[in-house]
């Protein structure tokens, strides 16, 4: 029943069923006539006085008119049958109790958003499994944060010891750092995003797309793997023209490019499937932040050329070093023996060219006029023809004979070499007094004869 007050006192006829008249002793009270359904009214006093009545009864709605509904402090709006809701203020504190169910805000037809018994807050979800959950169940999702243009925007993440262990913040004034997604730990800025999208790490102000800012020594950018596997840093990029650079690592002193490592396109801009990597260097540099001098390149079939030769024909393409066994014979059906403890050779192989060093000592021979026959060359001769067709590399070593007889008594004598295409041995012959090759060599090469080498030739 709505309580009403009527300012000009007035009875109408099947216009009102109760009007208040002007009559007792207060304007919480009065007389009220009342029509008995077609008997006589009667006069009966109504007290509208809510506080002192311990137990009003309404018939219909209560209706403010206008007016504030007052409840003093530490006076509760109770709801529900067991006082399951109660809504009050101590006069420093809003306060909403429940002691059965959740708090709900709700249109009449559709929930908008929920906060549970055990304190978590879902915004468009009825069952929020986090302290707080904003969903939109067909459309997008957003939070948003909004600050002045000259201040700052952020989250602050901390525990019960500190209060920033962590932040995400954005400054919307001037300076390098405006309009930038700063991510901080410990009070202190550790990345930053640009409005230009570039990313820096120790810096606010990234010159490139991802600069890392150091200030000690030893740090800087770190590719680890704990388990069985590999790491990789790609350097990808789709250049149409040969002889392009795909990518490159430059070496600075304070700004200006002094050594670099280049990636670059090979010839076949078709398939894309070759390339080449160089080395640069400065002595004295003034080129500022561009590429250094081309000092190295290894070509895209391997060889390495050396200070802007390009030609893949002048490129060095091998480099070897080991140890060889050498075997030995004689010519004219005359038999020789190595003393296997002396019986290595080592070699070094550089591009096409091998050297050979070797210290060969002799068990026994024959006794017969005839040549030395090496065996087990560490790799095939080439063919370098001379007029006759044969190709053949002639060189010197030195032999001690071991003999009494000889000029010196037992002195070394210079012998020649001579290798042939296409055959792994080497034979060595004597030189006579007028220094022309004769074939007497191996009858001297008994027991304590031994042969230094020290030759080169050419690999096919």
């Amino acid at each position: 029943m709505a309580l009403t007050r009527v300012s000009t006192p007035a009875i109408k006829d099947e216009a009102i069923t109760l009007a208040k008249l002007l009559h007792g002793d207060s304007n919480s009270n009065g007389k009220f006539l009342r029509a008995n359904n077609g008997a006589d009214p009667t006069f009966e006093t109504v007290n509208t006085d809510l506080v002192s009545d311990t137990s009003p009864q309404l018939g219909g709605d209560l209706a403010s008119n206008g007016n504030d509904i007052l409840l003093a402090d530490s006076d509760k709006a109770v709801f529900g049958t067991g006082a399951d809701l109660k809504i009050y203020h101590n006069g420093s504190h809003n306060y909403f109790l429940s002691s059965n169910g959740d708090y709900v805000f709700d249109t009449g037809s559709t929930e908008l958003a929920r906060l549970t018994t055990t304190g978590r807050l879902g915004i468009g979800d009825n069952a929020p499994d986090r302290e707080l959950v904003v969903k939109k169940a067909s459309s997008n999702a957003t939070i948003k944060i909004e600050a002045s243009n000259a201040h700052t925007s952020q989250l602050f993440f901390s525990d019960t010891d500190t209060e920033n262990v962590a932040r995400i913040s954005v400054f919307h004034g001037s300076g390098a750092d405006q309009n930038s997604m700063l991510f901080g730990t410990g009070g202190s800025t550790r990345l930053a995003i640009t409005s230009a999208g570039n990313v820096g790490i120790g810096t606010i102000s990234p010159s490139t797309n991802f600069h890392v800012h150091t200030s000690s020594n030893d740090t800087g950018i770190t590719l680890k793997s704990t388990g069985n596997t590999s790491n990789a840093f790609n350097i990808d990029a789709n250049r149409s023209g040969a002889n392009a650079g795909i990518g490159g690592i430059k070496g600075r002193w304070n700004g200006t490019t002094v050594a670099q490592i280049g990636f670059n396109t090979g010839s076949d801009t078709t398939n894309k499937d070759d390339g080449y990597v160089w080395f640069g260097t400065e002595t004295a540099a003034s080129n500022g932040n561009v590429n250094a001098t081309e000092r190295l390149r290894i070509q895209s079939g391997g060889g390495i050329s050396f200070n802007g030769d390009t030609a893949a024909a002048n490129a060095l393409d091998d480099y070897e070093e080991g140890n060889f066994t050498m075997t030995s014979s004689a010519g004219n059906g005359n038999s020789i023996v190595l003393n296997t403890s002396y019986n290595q050779g080592s070699y070094t192989k550089i591009g096409n060219l091998v050297h050979i060093q070797a210290y060969l000592s002799f068990s026994s021979n024959s006794n017969a006029d005839s040549y030395l026959q090496l065996d087990s060359l560490p790799f095939t001769p080439a063919d370098l023809a001379d007029a006759s067709g044969h190709g053949r590399a002639v060189q010197i070593a030195y032999l001690n004979r071991n003999y009494a007889y000889l000029p010196d008594g037992a002195g070394y004598y210079n012998v020649q070499l001579y290798i042939n295409e296409g055959n792994t041995w080497i034979r060595l012959y004597d030189l006579n007094g007028s220094g022309r090759r004769i074939d007497t060599l191996a009858k001297f090469l008994g027991a304590g004869a031994d042969i230094f080498l020290n030759f080169s030739y050419f690999a096919a």
